[in-house]
């Protein structure tokens, strides 16, 4: 058997971690590995994901496990080796939970496959945590959506802001305002 897990602290709502897990064909704007992912059905044990990373062929997922809010396991069978792969939100206290991805090789071939296979499956694990995790933290801020604004504070002197307000008067057509 080979196994490699990597995780990272959040302060994301699990609630916001689990709409980005179910929205699978969403997955390719924060997993940057994949150029295409479609799942045949509802986010729910037997379903299959069809998912095809950059210059390789798709691979065909199916989940064997889904306890909402929680956590969810997809497994790929290649009938000597079977690779599994849990994706968990853990509470680790202070209003923090962790986000867990762990892969297990196993079968017949798993030590033979697993030394080779493993550390290119897992190899953009923390990548991906840290590319979930920025998108469930944003989509819970004041400027979710995508938006990357920033505040910014303008000063005005008073002489400018009186000139600004003539012209804007004067164009409105107040009584009293001065003729442009």
């Amino acid at each position: 058997m080979w196994t490699y897990e990597a995780a990272a602290e959040t302060t994301a709502a699990p609630e916001a971690l689990w709409r980005l897990w179910v929205d699978v064909e969403g997955w390719p704007a924060w997993n940057g590995d994949i150029e295409r992912i479609s799942i045949d059905g509802p986010f729910a044990p037997g379903a299959c994901i069809s998912m095809t990373p950059f210059g390789d062929d798709p691979i065909e997922l199916r989940i064997a496990e889904v306890v909402e809010n929680e956590l969810f396991v997809d497994e790929a069978d290649f009938g000597d080796v079977l690779i599994r792969t849990l994706h968990s939100i853990e509470p680790s206290g202070g209003g923090k939970v962790r986000v867990v991805y762990r892969t297990e090789i196993t079968g017949p071939a798993a030590d033979e496959v697993g030394p080779r296979l493993g550390p290119e499956i897992t190899a953009d694990f923390p990548d991906t945590i840290a590319a979930l995790i920025q998108h469930a933290e944003s989509a819970a801020s004041p400027l979710a959506g995508g938006c990357m604004c920033q505040a910014v504070r303008f000063e005005v002197s008073e002489p400018l802001l009186g000139a600004l307000y003539s012209t804007a008067s004067a164009a409105s057509g107040e009584p009293g305002a001065p003729s442009p």
